[in-house]
C-alpha cells in the first residue's frame, strides 16, 4: 500500500526497530496518529531525553543516567574500577 510521505516516513522509522515488521509498523503509526497531540509530543520528548541522558556506566557497563552509576558510587558496593584506582591495585 502506498502512504502519504509523513506516514510512510513514520512507518519506515518503526520498521527500522528490531522485531518490528511491516504490519506492526503500520499499526504503531496509526496509533501515533490517533494520539492526542500532547501525548505524541510527550512520547517524542521521552525518546529524545532517553537518547540524550542514558549511557553506559564506565565501571559496570549497566545503563545509567550518571557515570559512574548510582550502584558503583554507593558505599555498599565497591566498583572494581574505583577499588583498583583508590588502592593502587589493578583490577582483573
Amino acid at each position: 500500500m502506498r502512504y502519504i510521505e509523513p506516514m510512510a516516513k513514520l512507518i519506515e522509522h518503526f520498521r527500522a526497530l528490531p522485531g518490528i515488521g511491516s504490519k506492526t509498523a503500520v499499526r504503531l503509526a496509526y496509533h501515533i496518529l490517533d494520539m492526542e497531540p500532547a501525548q505524541a509530543k510527550a512520547l517524542a520528548q521521552a525518546i529524545i531525553e532517553a537518547k540524550e541522558k542514558i549511557g553506559f556506566c564506565s565501571c559496570c557497563f549497566n545503563l545509567s543516567d550518571t557515570d559512574p552509576c548510582a550502584i558503583c558510587t554507593s558505599p555498599r558496593f565497591m566498583c572494581s574500577t574505583s577499588w583498583s584506582s583508590s588502592s593502587g591495585r589493578t583490577g582483573g
